[in-house]
């Protein structure tokens, strides 16, 4: 993910949400600078989330979020990955597309 995101902004986005229940999508996005990227930076990164490269992240892909920044971090929790998914599939198809991610992402940067 430090390809397109700085290590510093990575690592500020993660110490916000250590504890669980303490993770936001939207939060994370922000503190990391993934709102401020482009479209083609955010594939790249919405690539690596896909686990089983479907070009769609489910709960199973959500769950590891955080691990796909350092390994070492902890699995999102139930709500967690409930929240998660209200935000980015508004179709409700139980999976976020390239497209919704990117809106999903992008959108948090009006909040």
């Amino acid at each position: 993910m430090s390809c397109v995101l700085s290590e510093e902004n990575i690592n500020a986005a993660l110490a916000e949400c250590k504890e669980p229940g303490s993770f936001k999508a939207s939060k994370f996005f922000i503190t990391s600078k993934m709102n401020e990227l482009k479209p083609d930076e955010l594939l790249k990164i919405f690539e690596k989330l896909d686990n089983n490269g479907d070009k769609s992240l489910d709960k199973d892909d959500i769950v590891k979020f955080l691990q796909k920044f350092q390994p070492c971090n902890r699995l999102l929790t139930e709500p967690e990955v409930c929240d998660f998914l209200a935000d980015g599939d508004p179709d409700q198809d139980g999976e976020i597309g390239v497209q919704e991610f990117q809106d999903m992402v992008l959108k948090s940067a009006t909040k």
